[in-house]
């Protein structure tokens, strides 16, 4: 990986990005200059377009192409925001616009298809555990990545809330499934579903010492 490419990942790092992105970033990167095979200074717009209509050719999504171009994008204007005044750099994606992507509803669950997904989750250790998933997925809008970082300190059973940190680290308090208008009455219950869950859940404070705190 060029030099650059290895700041550009330490100041995500250092902006306090989330690591599954900064890992995006790499992985991303690798895969472009892996392609170009030019040093950051030296590439020019055609190189770019002829690594967006590579990776069309190839059959990638269009969704998939357009995230690879953001992150070029974002390490090339890292590149121009640290240049020297007296030595200006200009982007090569300086007027390329982002590949399209389709715009199209994507299909929703239905109350019983939902119903019958919960249906398959045991009163075992791992099916109380599904089951809180599935209803705080179906009932918070919190992304996986959201509710697999939460920790037990971030349930306010009090104020029938929890402390979601988010995209960009940014927090935000979301209700439990009783304490909003859910658009099935079936799925209600989301505390009552982690309550039950955690009567399960291996204590936090063992002989073998303190446990992981994380919620699911």
């Amino acid at each position: 990986m060029p030099h650059p490419v290895n700041d550009f990942l330490r100041s995500r790092v250092a902006e306090q990005c989330t690591a599954p992105t900064v890992v995006t970033y790499e992985r991303r990167l690798r895969d472009f200059f892996g392609f170009i095979r030019k040093a950051p200074e030296d590439v020019q717009k055609a190189d770019i377009q002829l690594y967006i209509l590579d990776q069309q050719q190839r059959g990638l999504s269009p969704h998939y192409v357009a995230s690879c171009y953001s992150s070029v994008r974002a390490f090339y204007n890292w590149m121009v925001d640290m240049a020297d005044e007296d030595e200006p750099f200009r982007s090569p994606l300086h007027g390329l616009k982002r590949p399209k992507t389709p715009k199209f509803a994507k299909p929703l669950m239905t109350e019983a298809q939902f119903l019958e997904l919960v249906g398959q989750c045991d009163n075992g250790f791992r099916g109380l555990r599904d089951r809180a998933w599935l209803m705080l997925l179906a009932t918070t809008g919190c992304r996986f990545e959201e509710l697999a970082t939460l920790e037990l300190d971030d349930l306010d059973w009090k104020q029938g809330r929890m402390h979601v940190t988010g995209k960009g680290r940014r927090d935000r308090y979301v209700p439990l499934g009783e304490l909003r208008e859910d658009p099935w009455k079936a799925v209600r219950g989301t505390a009552a579903a982690v309550d039950r869950y955690l009567t399960v859940r291996p204590p936090t404070d063992t002989q073998e010492g303190p446990q992981p705190r994380h919620l699911l």
